[in-house]
């Protein structure tokens, strides 16, 4: 598990340019499982900030392994009641225990190529990581509403910032409460509006 986990590591690591050290805190542990759906990982940031120094957008939240590279300097250093991580995981031992029906187990190998009744953990950890890096929004799932801090003032977070909904012609940060949610499960129209995206779509999309 650890050498997946390396190796997942090792994939970000390798498209990073940060200054700062990126710390993970990660853990295997009893998730949702049944029959038929297991939940098998999640991952986030542990901490986000907002008008640092560097920050691109004002009055913007950032994750924090995103806004330490922006800053360049650690803006949550280890102090003596906090280990200082900057992305939280947990990965489920159900596949492997057999603490429920779930007919998979993990494939531990570096390849890519999981064998049959199998799921490529090194295929998941990268792709939870890449969540705790800043791939996620902070809008509530339920509500729609913008994480607020302890102003109670809710914010634009850098990813919802860049998500444009091609039914309504709004980004989200244009959006009511409930047009957000609404937005959540408008598929195929939710779409990613960065201009690093938009310069290379034409290359990759048929």
């Amino acid at each position: 598990r650890l050498n997946v986990f390396k190796y997942a590591a090792s994939f970000w690591e390798s498209r990073i340019d940060s200054p700062v050290e990126i710390f993970v805190r990660a853990k295997f542990e009893a998730l949702t499982c049944t029959a038929t759906s297991a939940t098998l990982g999640s991952a986030g940031t542990r901490y986000i900030f907002s008008d640092f120094k560097g920050a691109p957008l004002a009055k913007t939240w950032y994750s924090s392994a995103l806004a330490n590279k922006l800053a360049g300097e650690d803006l949550n250093p280890a102090g003596t009641d906090d280990t200082g991580e900057d992305v939280s995981a947990r990965f489920t031992t159900a596949l492997d225990d057999g603490s429920c029906g779930f007919p998979r187990k993990w494939y531990y190998g570096l390849d890519a190529s999981p064998s049959a009744g199998t799921t490529d953990f090194a295929t998941v950890v990268t792709h939870e990581l890449a969540h705790g890096l800043g791939f996620q929004t902070f809008v509530s799932r339920t509500t729609g509403e913008k994480f607020a801090g302890d102003d109670g003032i809710g914010l634009d977070d850098a990813y919802m910032a860049r998500l444009y909904d091609a039914t309504t012609g709004k980004t989200w940060s244009q959006m009511t409460d409930a047009e957000r949610l609404a937005s959540t499960t408008n598929t195929t129209n939710l779409l990613w509006d960065g201009a690093a995206v938009k310069a290379v779509a034409s290359s990759v999309l048929q």
